[in-house]
């Protein structure tokens, strides 16, 4: 909100399509720019779990096993719905469902066209937040 209220000029997003996706959506102006930095950027994947003691775990893997398919994973590609990054690999799919990711509206999505770092494991978390709290505080 802020970037699109030029209240900020930079910001930063886990998601390299963030800005794609806030543009079709009419939040920031059409000429807002995303860049990655060359050695690689942080990116991360969204899992999906079910509690151990779940009284649901059927129903619950019926649901993830349609969040992750090709169909909803091309709807949140989509950067009028969401235009993150699909955790697919699209060449591995049928030619019918790599279809589904050949849209107008993810034409922007910098997927592919960034080095990606995986973020650090969440054993670093709490040195991470000491170091942070520290430094800036």
């Amino acid at each position: 909100k802020m970037l699109g209220n030029r209240e900020i000029f930079v910001s930063i997003s886990f998601n390299p399509n963030e800005a794609s996706s806030q543009i079709a959506q009419g939040i920031l102006r059409n000429n807002t720019n995303t860049f990655t930095f060359q050695k690689g950027s942080i990116a991360n994947t969204h899992f999906l779990a079910i509690p151990k003691y779940s009284k649901n775990i059927k129903q619950s893997l019926i649901v993830i096993n349609e969040l992750i398919s090709p169909k909803y994973q091309s709807l949140k590609m989509d950067n009028k719905i969401w235009g993150d990054p699909t955790v697919l690999d699209i060449s591995k799919l049928t030619f019918e469902d790599q279809n589904l990711f050949r849209t107008e509206n993810s034409i922007n999505n910098l997927e592919d066209g960034y080095a990606k770092i995986t973020e650090p494991h969440q054993s670093w978390t709490d040195a991470i937040e000491k170091n942070w709290i520290e430094s800036f505080n």
